[in-house]
């Protein structure tokens, strides 16, 4: 027997899951290069992810705000990443370099 909120629940976790990385990877590279740009990075995709679940109704997507929650976990986890490896790699490389041709 077909039953459609099965078949929605199971069928809308990947999309989750793409968005989720898609806010990582916005991210992640930005806390990767540039530490101070956390002030702006966090709140421009919050922002970003509250317009896209504003804007879906517009065009025949049900806005949800789990989906928005779902963004909002993958830019911190982007986030996160990106500051551990900017603490673990990129600047023990940087002063590696600096003390180098300094």
């Amino acid at each position: 027997m077909y039953d459609h909120a099965r078949y929605q629940a199971l069928t809308s976790r990947p999309h989750v899951m793409i968005g989720q990385f898609a806010f990582a990877a916005l991210t992640f590279p930005c806390a990767l290069i540039y530490r101070r740009a956390v002030r702006w990075i966090v709140p421009s995709a919050l922002l970003f992810g509250i317009l896209i679940e504003l804007i879906q109704p517009q065009v025949g997507r049900m806005g949800e705000i789990a989906d928005f929650y779902a963004d909002a976990l993958g830019a911190m986890l982007g986030l996160g990443q990106g500051l551990a490896a900017n603490g673990l790699v990129v600047r023990p490389l940087a002063r590696q370099y600096l003390n180098r041709y300094a």
